[in-house]
């Protein structure tokens, strides 16, 4: 009996034994599954993060090329060169650590000098690739078409207007700002010819230039925007608004040369060179204006404070604005010298600077005139 009973509770133990024995296998392996998961887990995410540094690297290699080339010969401004640009750089790039390759896939020159490329990292031993898609900006805005008032020379307010400007201004020569003149949300810059200082405006914030503004010639305007189709240059020494809206056209260029043949001398000779403008009509278009010349803006009707989105630029002459009723302006002005006349009565002029009328006309990046810069846009994951 004893002995029955030693056997018996042997039997127990084990059983007891295996059962434990079998947990503890179970734990063991699904324990050790997770290790195996979570490793393979980890490694999947660094060859991914690895992949992800080739894209990056990919990326940065293209950028660093575009600046070295804007800055020694120029930039990219058509898909040949583009493509050429990219087969300087002897794609694909086989890298040591991590060991990857880099490579560059449908790189694209799209309008309005803007490119556009995918930077792909891989990783062969884990097959894991990333792709970055970059947009880049080519060029930047002329300095002179970024204030809703810019002056090479002097400024003269006449009439004692109220002058309200939107945005930054530049004043290059002498400016006698008046009592009715203010600013909103902008500041103003002075070139190093200016009569005016920090202190004589000490109710704007303003910066002093270590060099002055550069001006885009009417011949350089000429030369960049000939042969677009919503272009157009018209010979005239007075035209009206209503008149240049019947050329569904976007940007004019006025020629207000006048010359006549002097028999003395026996060639012909420039007597005049100045345009003016009507506005005699309202518009909600977006328009670019520049002449050769002095350009007048008369205004004779009353608008009811409705704005016209139109930036006027006059880079050899003055632009003068002689008005007898309220002017809305959203765009700017921009000349070699500037001159608004307020007339009599309500002479309210409220100019603020839209930086989205040159990309909306397309003329925000114009070889020839435009900076190159190379300024991402957006960068994603694909």
């Amino acid at each position: 009996m004893p002995h029955t009973r030693q056997s018996r509770e042997s039997g127990y133990t084990l059983v007891l034994v295996l059962m434990v024995s079998l947990i503890l296998m179970t734990l063991l392996a699904a324990v050790s599954t997770r290790v195996v998961s979570e490793a393979k887990s980890t490694e999947s995410q660094g060859a991914r993060k690895q992949a992800y540094y080739l894209a990056e690297e990919g990326a940065e290699l293209v950028l660093s090329k575009l600046h070295q080339t804007a800055e020694t010969s120029g930039y990219p401004d058509n898909q040949a060169e583009l493509n050429s640009l990219l087969s300087s750089l002897n794609l694909p790039i086989s890298v040591a650590e991590p060991a990857g390759t880099i490579d560059i896939t449908n790189a694209r020159f799209l309008s309005n000098g803007t490119v556009e490329f995918t930077a792909v990292g891989t990783i062969p031993a884990s097959n894991k690739v990333q792709q970055i898609v970059v947009t880049v900006d080519m060029f930047t805005l002329p300095a002179v078409f970024q204030y809703s008032m810019a002056s090479e020379g002097d400024v003269d307010f006449k009439g004692n207007p109220n002058v309200t400007m939107i945005g930054n201004i530049y004043l290059g020569g002498t400016t006698n700002l008046k009592n009715g003149f203010k600013i909103e949300n902008g500041r103003i810059e002075l070139g190093k010819d200016s009569n005016l200082n920090e202190k004589d405006l000490d109710d704007y914030p303003v910066t002093k230039r270590d060099s002055n503004l550069s001006f885009p010639s009417y011949t350089q305007l000429k030369s960049t925007l000939q042969g677009r189709s919503d272009a157009a240059e018209i010979q005239t020494q007075s035209i009206s608004l209503s008149t240049l809206l019947t050329t569904n056209k976007d940007v004019f260029l006025l020629n207000g040369e006048k010359w006549e043949y002097d028999n003395k001398k026996d060639k012909w000779e420039l007597k005049s060179n100045e345009v003016t403008l009507k506005l005699d009509t309202w518009t909600d278009k977006k328009l670019f204006i520049a002449t050769t010349g002095d350009l007048t803006i008369e205004v004779d009707e009353d608008f009811d404070d409705k704005q016209f989105r139109i930036f006027f630029y006059a880079p050899n002459g003055t632009l003068k604005i002689d008005k007898k009723n309220v002017l809305k302006l959203k765009g700017g002005i921009s000349g070699s010298t500037v001159e608004i006349n307020g007339g009599k009565g309500n002479s309210n002029v409220v100019i603020e600077f839209d930086r989205d009328l040159f990309s909306e006309i397309g003329i925000e990046d114009m070889p020839g005139i435009s900076t190159p810069n190379p300024e991402v846009i957006s960068r994603r994951i694909r």
